[in-house]
């Protein structure tokens, strides 16, 4: 029994140095996982370099915890950035992924994801005051870059004036769609409207007026009617423009309209007399037909928005409210469109524990 005893309790001191050497060679590692302004990345993937079998990911404040072998090399990626590495280490990690070289490449705003596969579309997503208002397949996310991008915004979105409109930010990649979803896929345009603060009291009007002319042809370096037929004689005389070359085509200009008349019998006559004289007769009168296009299409027009704000704070309420119209009778005479719009910004805190606010926009 002595031997038995013996024997047993050196087993057991084996297995128990064995299990400590094996916990000697693992460390836990935490840390978190940031954009390059600062922002928890979530869906962050976190491997052991040359060991796939070791991997997790972030949460949605970017936190991660992974036991793994002790000098191994943990590799960070995300779809958008630079994949980024660190050595294990028990000390708490902070990891900034930066954008990817596309993205880098791009203006001052992000290049916001409007891609195409064969199942779906992305495009970005308008979040107004925090409320998803709608996806827009039509507006140019490239127009953020602008310095008119308020005016810009506003005219996506009706029930907003460019006054209205205190702020805006992009949201792309992950922290949209930890936000608001998979209907983020294609980024966030978050908008923030004006709201009052705390002891104002301001009442604003604002008016904007353009005057648009009618555009003259001294504007751009194209040619008149006498300009024009003399490039046409020049293609006559080198056989380019014979009755058999032009009446065939699905569209052809003056001389096809001469030789079709030439075959159109009307009271018992042709339409056009077809002898040289004829002909150079019609071709004459076509280069003095210099008709001012501009001045049958467009107008002098002045186009004009007036729009009419309060705004009032104190402890209990604050608003703000405009109200507003544009008048634009077209710069084409054949377009003309009349706008009006209300904004509503209102919280309300009759409770040090209660707040209720309301966000009306109409158009």
């Amino acid at each position: 029994m002595g031997t038995q005893l013996r024997n047993l309790i050196v087993s057991l001191m084996l297995l128990i140095g064995s299990v400590t050497a094996v916990c000697a060679q693992t460390i836990l590692v935490q840390g978190t996982v940031l954009d390059s302004r600062g922002t928890p990345l979530p869906k962050v993937s976190v491997t052991v370099k040359l060991d796939n079998s070791k991997h997790t990911t972030t949460d949605k404040e970017g936190k991660f915890s992974l036991q793994v072998p002790e000098k191994s090399v943990l590799v960070f990626t995300l779809t958008g950035k630079k994949t980024t590495e660190a050595p294990a280490t028990t000390t708490p990690l902070e990891i900034t992924l930066e954008d990817g070289e596309e993205q880098q490449k791009g203006s001052t705003v992000t290049t916001m994801r409007q891609t195409t596969s064969i199942q779906t579309k992305y495009y970005p997503l308008w979040v107004i005051d925090g409320v998803v208002y709608k996806q827009d397949s039509t507006f140019n996310t490239a127009d953020l870059a602008s310095t008119d991008a308020k005016r810009l915004i506003a005219a996506a979105l009706p029930g907003l004036s460019e006054r209205d409109i205190e702020s805006f930010t992009v949201i792309t990649d992950a922290s949209a769609t930890a936000l608001y979803g998979n209907q983020a896929t294609g980024g966030v345009i978050s908008v923030r409207t004006r709201h009052a603060g705390q002891g104002i009291n301001r009442f604003t009007y604002t008016s904007q007026l353009t005057y648009r002319f009618i555009p003259s042809y001294r504007e751009f370096n194209i040619l008149n009617s006498q300009d024009q037929m003399s490039v046409l004689k020049e293609l006559e005389g080198g056989g380019s423009l014979s009755p058999e070359t032009v009446l065939y085509q699905t569209r052809y200009g003056v001389y096809g309209l001469m030789y079709d008349n030439a075959i159109k019998y009307k009271n018992k006559e042709y339409l056009q007399d077809n002898t040289l004289e004829g002909r150079t007769r019609y071709l004459q009168e076509a280069e003095m037909r210099n008709t001012d296009w501009f001045k049958e299409l467009f107008q002098h027009s002045i186009r004009h928005q007036h729009t009419v704000s309060l705004a009032s704070g104190g402890q209990v309420s604050n608003f703000y409210a405009s109200l507003g119209a544009t008048i634009d009778p077209g710069w084409a005479k054949v377009q003309s469109e009349n706008t009006y719009f209300f904004n509503l910004n209102a919280t309300f805190k009759p409770h040090k524990y209660w707040t209720f606010g309301t966000i009306v926009n109409a158009s």
